[in-house]
């Protein structure tokens, strides 16, 4: 059993209410018949895992794939966490991250040699070369 300070017992009460939450937010998905959204989200997070957390490579282009492909999994567990909690404006932010992520990673399969330029670049390089903007503009080209 977990003692809890007295000055934390507020956390307590609000994970249970989080989790109050959460068991509603799952029956309203089976009830709007929208566990097909969470059938989907699961395989494409399934997908991910044997190429991010579960994969080992020594080559530093395929690291970055890996630890992109490992950022874009945990937004979506965090933004899953987040909806079924009803925090659903910062799940709407961890989606954002994702779909900027997964443009990122998908402008980099477009020429393997922006890999090593976003790996080698400084913050304000990157920053300038990779902003979602500048992604979006060379995926829509």
């Amino acid at each position: 059993m977990i003692v809890v300070v007295p000055a934390l017992e507020n956390f307590v009460s609000l994970h249970r209410e989080e989790e109050t939450i959460r068991a509603k937010s799952l029956e309203e998905l089976h009830k709007a018949e929208l566990i097909h959204h969470g059938v989907v989200l699961e395989a494409a997070m399934s997908a991910l895992h044997p190429f991010t957390i579960a994969w080992a490579t020594d080559d530093q282009d395929k690291l970055i794939i890996q630890l992109l492909g490992i950022r874009l999994f945990n937004a979506a567990a965090v933004a899953l966490k987040l909806f079924l909690s009803g925090y659903y404006q910062g799940a709407a932010g961890q989606l954002r991250d994702a779909l900027e992520t997964a443009f990122l990673l998908d402008h980099l399969r477009t020429d393997a040699a922006l890999i090593a330029k976003w790996r080698t670049a400084s913050s304000k390089e990157r920053r300038e070369l990779f902003r979602p903007e500048v992604v979006r503009n060379a995926l829509d080209k």
